[in-house]
């Protein structure tokens, strides 16, 4: 007979295992199941390239002058890749794990994908209508293609999509997806959003500042531009320093705003934030603003022709740092070398020359006047007077050169042969032609620069 304790121990094996063998071989599909969509979720996509040469970048989210809403016009698509997933799979993985937005994206897509599959027409072109189209922005001045997202009403579409956007901000493909399906509608709160949500995790840096620096040109989205740019975020210096993207003039006075509009609040922009800026507003043939934005800053800065004394030189040359247009820009080539230095109290620019070429040594942006004659006075040591004439001075105006000549004899002393025919010209100093290449150095102590009587 057996003992009613034994009995029991067999009896609760017994049970144990008809309840836990479902359960685990339940946990098993399960985990097999979100190791498989997982395993698809970086290509789970809505957006179809136009034409199907691979994913463009992020495009301008213009609103609907952007894009052809509903268009009947056939665009190729995609073909689906997620369709290989079954039904049971998928099922299982979002019953495992239902707040996992990577999974829960990988159904909409599959879905949305599938049915758009499904809807392709009798001759199998590939091709299907029902459709949004936005167009790709100018990136770096070239034209980048534009891509489909399934049109707006897609009720798929519109059941998913709410689900995905609830379920949080960590999962970068849902994060596209959102964006691209912004963009299509013109929703710019999304876009600025999901951006920021993006950026935070510096992701996608490359392609997602290109858009916001096209975005910034409504004053609406500047001014929430600017609110999330005071919170000063972990991407603000990557965004601000990222200026290669900014290439219309619209998109350059519109950062010119928002930086003015920061510090207006009582913002501190660092020093490599403003310097980037200046030199593209330089870049961007908007002098004015470059030379107002750095003055904002720099309430020292001579005008009009700045660090005559080259101290500044002499600072940035020790640390060896990025110098905008507005200071003495120092050059070196073949055959010659230029420096600034303090020595003994007294600062210098000192330029070394094998006397071959006509390089251009120093240069630095004014901010003259147009219509106005300037008068620049040089120092440097009776001796170094003769060494004089291998340097030749001058105002650029873009490519047109307004040199300055000696006045009443005085080689220290020299005057625009004319009036400057634009503001905020270019001062260089350069090389001039000499008859036999004799080495040269020029040690200059101060250049002071004044309006001509």
């Amino acid at each position: 007979m057996i003992e009613p304790s034994r009995l029991r121990r067999s009896v609760a094996s017994v049970l144990a295992a008809a309840v836990l063998l479902p359960v685990v071989a339940y946990l098993a599909n399960a985990s097999s199941a979100v190791m498989i969509v997982r395993g698809e979720r970086d290509g789970a996509l809505l957006a179809a390239p136009v034409p199907a040469t691979g994913l463009s970048a992020l495009p301008a989210p213009t609103g609907k002058a952007g894009y052809n809403s509903a268009s009947t016009d056939p665009v190729s698509v995609a073909k689906p890749q997620l369709t290989t997933i079954s039904d049971t799979v998928m099922r299982r993985a979002i019953v495992a794990r239902p707040l996992d937005q990577g999974l829960v994206n990988v159904a909409m897509v599959r879905d949305i994908q599938g049915h758009a599959a499904r809807q392709v027409d009798g001759r199998n072109t590939g091709q299907v209508g029902g459709h949004v189209v936005v167009q790709g922005p100018t990136v770096n001045g070239r034209a980048t293609p534009g891509y489909t997202v399934p049109a707006l009403n897609d009720a798929r579409l519109t059941r998913w999509m709410p689900v995905v956007g609830r379920l949080g901000w960590r999962d970068t493909p849902a994060q596209l997806n959102r964006l691209y399906v912004a963009a299509a509608a013109g929703n710019i709160a999304t876009i600025l959003d999901v951006s920021e949500a993006l950026l935070r995790r510096q992701q996608l840096m490359e392609r997602i500042t290109p858009v916001l620096a096209i975005v910034e040109t409504d004053p609406k989205i500047g001014a929430d531009l600017v609110r999330r740019l005071q919170s000063r975020p972990a991407w603000r210096a990557a965004y601000l320093e990222t200026t290669d993207t900014l290439l219309r003039r619209d998109q350059l006075v519109a950062r010119y705003g928002i930086l003015r509009e920061l510090m207006r609040r009582g913002d501190h922009l660092s020093k490599s934030e403003l310097t980037a800026n200046v030199i593209a507003l330089d870049r961007g043939k908007l002098p004015d603003l470059g030379f107002s934005l750095w003055k904002t800053v720099h309430r020292d800065v001579g005008v009009p022709l700045n660090d005559p004394y080259f101290q500044r030189a002499a600072a940035n040359s020790a640390e060896a740092a990025t110098t905008v247009p507005y200071d003495w820009q120092l050059l070196t080539g073949e055959g010659f070398s230029t420096d600034a230095f303090v020595d003994n109290g007294r600062s210098a620019l000192e330029i070394k020359w094998n006397g071959r070429g006509v390089p251009v040594f120093v240069r630095q942006r004014t901010s003259a006047i147009a219509g106005r004659r300037y008068v620049l006075e040089i120092s440097v040591d009776r001796e170094n007077i003769p060494n004089l004439s291998a340097a030749q001075f001058r105002l650029m105006c873009d490519d047109a050169a307004i040199l300055l000549r000696q006045e009443g004899g005085v080689p220290t002393r020299l005057v625009t042969v004319q009036p400057l025919p634009c503001a905020y010209p270019v001062l260089e100093i350069v090389g001039d032609v000499q008859s036999s290449s004799v080495p040269r150095t020029l040690l200059l102590h101060s250049l002071h620069m004044r309006p001509a009587a």
